[in-house]
């Protein structure tokens, strides 16, 4: 179907009047006419049903209090969001609701268990409350809405004109384990729809947008603005939490673009996932990604080489005690291959590979089973990276120069993932190192300035007007990250808006601190740091 998207939406995401007022934003702002809204349940929280099954089966007297409290926090998010007349109805199902919800209450109190039928069928009630306010406040701005469980959803292949709310127990893809958090719940569903009846595909998350690294250990990093489903699924592999690409199975098959949006954002595009992305030629490393908390285990010797077998069997055996390797390197002689695991499994694949291999140790043929813990792997990733001449090099020779001891490296014949395996204390002025290399101009300047009066705020204003043409023109970057008075400073990861610098410092500058500034301003993520003094102070200079 043309001309409507397919949007999965966590639960989480609408539990407050803000969040609800949001999705009806974001409807109105898609380039699309109709829209479906898949809405994961809520797990936890004061609207979650989750703790009246538990206090059922404990026999807890408590639980019926609960229950209290849990529907009048439904009832006060009706009432926030909805008019008198529109909230009437919504009540009076959530009333039939909770009296089903009651009734299996008491069955639960009855055999003191929880199947995990009840348990599902609990968590998708909260989606379907949660559809019921969504669709009655669309309803009264005009707009036609259907409320549809995803049996139905899935079967269907003419959504309605308007905005469709699909709720109920999602189907998940059978690889993929969603953990505590149960992030991504609403995706495989939303993908299936969408591959179904050929509609744009949207995932919404509630923790960043993809960056070309996390900005939490990268300030200056980047929004992607797309990828391929192969570096995608790359990224998430290395650790990229926003990225679930059992997910994006569906949508392959179907060859759909999925957009990646943050919620806390919903201005940003986000990032665009398709088969063929558009390709940046400076940029030929689209982000980089870190595996935190891993050990590398080497196993070596003369009887490895030439042996058929030998790579069959080791990761067979790890495979059978259920141990994760993330990454492989062998040498060409065959003499020795090395591997990386979760810390915690170091121990128990140890004994595994020595356990395999007891006859070969036995007899020499391996020398050693060696392990170091408390590293970390850091991958480059890039489609473009394939053909392209000195990657290796500045990604090897950015880690030398930071002082950056590599453990070992891998590289598939796909060329689109260099990785490296480094000490986690290393990690960041790593990652740092390597961002600054393949993603600022040589020509970037990291600049503070003291002293912004006549002179100062003279040269800040030139600065402003010629910026853009320095850096077009020449690729010089400048970037003004600090301005300092002899009492207050007013700091910037990405540089000040030297259009209004002015403003910003009289809001949002704070007491001096020179020995912060100096440090902001020398960040080792930048290539060049530029101090300016533009006061009569001896003692500064």
């Amino acid at each position: 179907m043309e001309n409507i998207r397919v949007h999965a939406v966590e639960g989480l995401m609408l539990s407050s009047p803000s969040g609800l007022a949001k999705l009806l934003q974001i409807y109105k702002a898609q380039s699309e006419e109709n829209a479906v809204f898949v809405l994961s349940p809520l797990h936890n929280g004061e609207l979650s049903f989750y703790s009246l099954l538990l206090s059922a089966r404990e026999h807890d007297e408590k639980m019926w209090s609960q229950m209290e409290k849990v529907q009048t926090a439904w009832e006060a998010l009706s009432e926030a969001v909805l008019t008198r007349d529109n909230n009437n109805e919504i009540e009076d199902l959530m009333d039939k609701g909770f009296a089903e919800v009651e009734d299996i209450l008491q069955a639960v109190w009855l055999l003191s268990d929880i199947s995990d039928v009840t348990e599902k069928h609990f968590a998708s009630r909260t989606s379907y409350f949660l559809s019921l306010i969504a669709s009655s406040l669309f309803k009264s701005q005009g707009i036609p809405t259907q409320v549809l469980d995803v049996t139905k959803a899935l079967n269907n292949k003419n959504f309605p004109v308007g905005v469709t709310f699909v709720y109920g127990i999602l189907p998940q893809s059978k690889d993929l384990n969603l953990g505590i958090n149960f992030e991504g719940e609403s995706e495989y569903a939303s993908s299936l729809i969408a591959a179904d009846i050929k509609a744009s595909l949207t995932f919404w998350n509630n923790r960043s947008l993809f960056c070309s690294a996390r900005l939490k250990d990268v300030p200056s990093a980047h929004v992607i603005s797309d990828l391929s489903y192969a570096e995608a699924t790359e990224l998430s592999f290395f650790g990229a939490p926003i990225v679930h690409p059992h997910f994006f199975t569906p949508a392959i098959k179907a060859k759909l673009p999925i957009s990646l949006r943050f919620w806390s954002d919903i201005d940003n595009p986000g990032t665009l996932v398709s088969l063929h992305p558009t390709h940046d030629a400076k940029n030929v490393v689209k982000a980089f990604s870190v595996v935190r908390n891993v050990s590398i285990i080497n196993l070596e010797g003369f009887g490895l080489s030439g042996v058929p077998g030998i790579s069959s069997r080791l990761f067979s055996s790890l495979r059978k005690e259920k141990i994760s390797v993330s990454f492989i390197s062998q040498a060409s002689s065959e003499y020795s291959i090395c591997f990386t695991v979760p810390s915690p499994q170091m121990m128990k694949a140890i004994r595994t590979v020595k356990s395999e291999f007891a006859k070969e140790i036995e007899t020499g043929a391996v020398s050693s089973v060696s392990s170091e813990a408390d590293l970390a792997i850091i991958a480059a990733v890039g489609e473009s990276m394939s053909g392209s001449l000195g990657v290796a090099g500045s990604f090897f020779s950015a880690l030398a120069k930071a002082g950056v001891n590599i453990r070992a490296i891998a590289q598939g014949s796909s060329e689109r993932n260099l990785s490296a395996v480094i000490s986690a204390n290393d990690y960041l002025k790593a990652l740092r190192a390597l961002h600054s290399v393949f993603f600022l101009s040589e020509q970037t300047l990291s600049i503070g300035l003291i002293g912004p009066g006549n002179i100062g705020g003279t040269l800040l204003d030139q600065i402003s007007r010629e910026a853009e043409h320095l850096k077009k023109e020449t690729e010089i970057d400048i970037r003004i990250r600090g301005i300092a008075t002899s009492r207050r400073m007013l700091l910037s990861e990405k540089g000040i808006d030297l259009a209004s610098w002015r403003e910003a410092f009289e809001v949002a500058s704070e007491p001096l601190d020179m020995k912060r500034f100096l440090a902001h301003i020398g960040a080792s993520y930048f290539p060049h740091a530029v101090l300016i003094d533009c006061t009569t102070s001896q003692a500064l200079a």
